[in-house]
C-alpha cells in the first residue's frame, strides 16, 4: 500500500486550494475529537484559550494550530512542516500539550530523537531534511537564555522546537518505514510495495510507553539485504573520507604479463578498495602486471559486473575511475529502493534484478538458486513492480502486440511474402464477431500502416516461437511476463549487458525455473514437464499457491557471500532518483 501524501502541484500546498474529500473528512473527524476532548475537560469553543495561561506553551500551541486554515500550510521557524495533517491531529488529540519539552528543557525523548536525526545519514538520508539546522538553533537560544521567567521570544522558541521535533519524528519514521519518496510519483511504470502508516498513533504509543528509542531504532528495515548494504555505505564513506582512490591514467589495454607506466597506479587503486593487501616491498613500484595483480583485477571485474578476463580495457578502466564518493552515493540510492520492499519477505519468492540481469529464487530471505535473464531495451524498459506468479503456459502461442506487428514485422513481410509462413505466424481477422484465420496471401501488405492494421498476428507454438516453450504468468497492469527463448536467440545470454527485449523477461534456464515454481505440486517434475513440452500442445499449469515475484532495480547490493556488487545504471534511474532526493521531502 502507498504511504498517503497530501501535496499540491509543484510540491507546495496553497491556502486557496481545497483538500481532497478523504482528507477533509479526516480533518472534520479530528476537529470533532478535539471538541470532545476539551468537553471532557469542561472547556469548549472560544473558552478554550481563556482557560489557558497566555504565557504557557500549551496556549501558544493552541493559538498556532487551532486556527490553521484549510488546507493546513504550516511554516515554523522558517521551515515548512511536511506532515501538517498528522501534526494537527497529534496536538489536537493531546489537548495541545507539548511532547518533547518541559518549559525550556528538552526532555530525554527529545534528546533521543535529535541524536537519531543527526545519525540518519547512516541510512543514506540527509539530516538537513529533518529540520536539524533550525532545531539546533532553537536549542542554542534556549540554552543561552538566563534562568528566568520566559520572555515571549523564548516561549516562541520552545513552541517552534516542539513542533519541528514532532514533524521530524513523522518524517524520520515514515521515510525509514516506507521510503523517502514514492516512486510512483516519478515513474508511472513503478509500483512499489509500500505501506500506510498511522504516524500519529505510532508517536502516541512511543511517548506513552517511553519507547521512542525502540521505535526509532526499529524503523529501518531489519532484513540482511538492508543491514549489509548499510554497512557497505559506512565502509565506502570511510574510504572516501580517507581520500578515496586515485584514478588510473590512460594507457594501452593491459593483459597479464604486460609492462606499462600505469601499472603502479592500477595497483594503488585496487589496494585502496581492498582488492590488494598493502604492498611493503619493491613490487609495489614495479610496472609489471603480475599474477597477483591479475587476480585482484578479476575480483574487481566480478564485483562490477565486468567480464573477469583480467584485461584492463576501456570498460574496466572506466569502472576503476568512478570516485569512492560516487560509489557511496550509489549505495545510498539503493538503500532507498530497499525501503520500498515489504517489511517481511515471504518464505519463498522470486527476486528479479533488472540492473543485475539476474533472477534469484529466495527462501527465508536468502537466494538458493539463480539464472541469467534478458530485460527490456531502454526504449521499452522492463517496469518495476511486485505481483504473484499464478500459472505457466507450456508451448505457448505468441499474440504479437500491435506496435511490434506494425513497426517491426510489417516491413519484413513486405520484403519477404513468405516471412509469416516461415515463422509459423497466423493472420487473424474479425469476421462476424469472431477471430478467423485468413490466408496472408489475400492481404495487400503495402496498403497497411500503424494507423490502419485490421489484423492480429499470432505465432503458433514451435521451435521458432519467440516465447520459447514456457511462459510464466504474473498478472499485472503492464502485461509483463517471463518466458523461454528460442534457440536462435540464446546467444544473447552471453552478453554482459542484456537489454534486448520489448519489456518482458527472458529466462536462460526456464525448465529449471518451472521445476522450482511447481515444486509444491508432485505431479510436475522435470521429467513430466519435458514430456508435456515434447507433445507440442498448448497447456496451462496452475501453481498450487501463488508465488510472490519482486521485479526490482538495484545497481548496488550485497550478495550471499557478503560481497558488495555494483552495476551500471542502464535505464538512468539512479540519476532520476538522485534528483528526486535532492528536492525537499514530499508532504506526508
Amino acid at each position: 500500500m502507498t504511504l498517503q501524501r497530501k501535496s499540491s502541484r509543484g510540491g507546495r500546498a496553497r491556502r486557496s486550494e481545497l483538500l481532497p474529500l478523504p482528507a477533509r473528512r479526516a480533518r472534520l473527524v479530528v476537529l470533532l475529537l478535539t471538541v470532545l476532548a476539551w468537553s471532557c475537560l469542561g472547556l469548549s469553543g472560544k473558552g478554550i484559550a481563556a482557560q489557558l495561561a497566555p504565557d504557557s506553551v500549551q496556549a501558544q500551541l493552541y493559538q498556532r494550530l487551532a486556527t490553521t486554515p484549510l488546507p493546513p500550510y504550516l511554516v515554523v521557524a522558517g521551515e515548512h512542516i511536511r506532515a501538517p495533517l498528522a501534526l494537527l491531529h497529534f496536538y489536537q488529540r493531546r489537548a495541545y500539550q507539548p511532547a518533547w519539552t518541559a518549559g525550556a528543557v528538552l526532555l530525554p525523548q527529545g534528546t533521543t530523537l535529535l541524536a537519531a536525526i543527526e545519525a540518519i545519514d547512516q541510512e543514506g538520508l540527509q539530516p538537513a531534511d529533518y529540520h536539524l539546522k533550525q532545531i539546533r538553533r532553537l536549542l542554542s537560544i534556549l540554552r543561552s537564555a538566563p534562568a528566568r521567567h520566559h520572555a515571549s521570544r523564548d516561549l516562541d522558541a520552545v513552541v517552534d522546537l516542539d513542533l519541528l521535533l514532532t514533524d521530524a519524528f513523522f518524517l524520520y519514521t515514515a521515510h525509514l518505514l516506507a521510503g523517502r519518496i514514492d516512486p510512483e510519483t516519478d515513474r508511472t511504470e513503478w509500483q512499489a510495495s509500500r505501506r500506510k502508516i498511522d504516524l500519529v498513533s505510532l508517536l502516541e504509543h512511543a511517548l506513552a510507553t517511553n519507547q521512542v528509542v525502540r521505535v526509532l531504532r526499529t524503523a529501518a528495515p531489519s532484513h540482511p539485504l538492508y543491514v549489509q548494504l548499510r554497512q557497505a555505505l559506512a565502509h565506502y564513506r570511510e574510504i572516501a573520507a580517507a581520500g578515496g582512490w586515485a584514478t588510473v591514467p590512460d594507457c594501452p589495454t593491459l593483459s597479464p604479463g604486460d609492462r606499462a607506466p600505469c601499472v603502479p597506479h592500477l595497483r594503488a587503486r585496487l589496494r585502496a578498495e581492498g582488492f590488494l593487501a598493502s604492498d611493503r616491498d619493491a613490487a609495489a613500484a614495479t610496472d609489471q602486471y603480475d599474477d597477483t595483480l591479475a587476480r585482484a583485477v578479476r575480483r574487481f571485474q566480478r564485483r562490477y559486473g565486468l567480464s573477469p578476463d583480467a584485461i584492463v580495457g576501456p570498460a574496466t578502466r572506466a569502472a576503476l575511475n568512478v570516485p569512492a564518493t560516487a560509489r557511496a552515493r550509489q549505495i545510498a540510492l539503493n538503500l532507498e529502493r530497499l525501503r520500498w520492499l515489504p517489511r517481511e519477505l515471504p518464505p519463498r519468492a522470486l527476486v528479479i534484478n533488472i540492473a543485475g540481469f539476474s533472477l534469484e529464487a529466495w527462501e527465508h530471505g536468502r537466494p538458493v538458486w539463480n539464472t541469467r535473464i534478458v530485460v527490456g531495451k531502454e526504449a521499452t524498459a522492463t517496469p518495476v513492480f511486485s505481483a504473484p506468479m499464478t500459472h505457466l503456459v507450456l508451448n505457448p502461442e505468441w499474440h504479437l502486440p500491435h506496435s511490434i506487428a506494425t513497426k517491426e514485422l510489417l516491413p519484413r513481410i513486405r520484403r519477404n511474402p513468405n516471412y509469416l509462413t516461415a515463422h509459423r505466424i497466423q493472420v487473424l481477422q474479425r469476421v462476424n464477431g469472431k477471430s478467423t484465420v485468413i490466408d496472408p496471401r489475400t492481404v495487400n501488405w503495402r496498403q497497411l500502416s500503424a494507423e490502419y492494421f485490421p489484423y492480429r498476428l499470432r505465432q503458433e507454438p514451435g521451435p521458432t516461437n519467440s516465447l520459447g516453450r514456457i511462459k510464466f504468468m504474473l498478472p499485472n497492469p503492464f502485461n509483463i511476463y517471463l518466458h523461454d527463448t528460442p534457440p536462435h536467440s540464446r546467444h544473447l545470454f552471453e552478453n554482459r549487458v542484456r537489454t534486448f527485449s520489448h519489456g518482458c523477461i527472458r529466462v536462460e534456464e526456464p525448465l529449471e525455473l518451472a521445476t522450482y515454481v511447481l515444486r509444491e505440486n508432485p505431479q510436475w517434475t522435470q521429467d513430466t514437464l519435458v514430456a508435456a513440452l515434447d507433445r507440442g500442445t498448448r497447456r496451462t499449469v496452475r501453481l498450487t499457491s501463488p508465488l510472490p515475484v519482486h521485479i526490482v532495480y538495484w545497481t548496488a547490493w550485497v550478495d550471499q557471500e557478503g560481497v558488495v556488487q555494483f552495476r551500471p545504471d542502464i535505464y538512468g534511474y539512479d540519476t532520476r532518483l538522485e534528483k528526486a532526493l535532492r528536492k525537499p521531502p514530499p508532504f506526508l
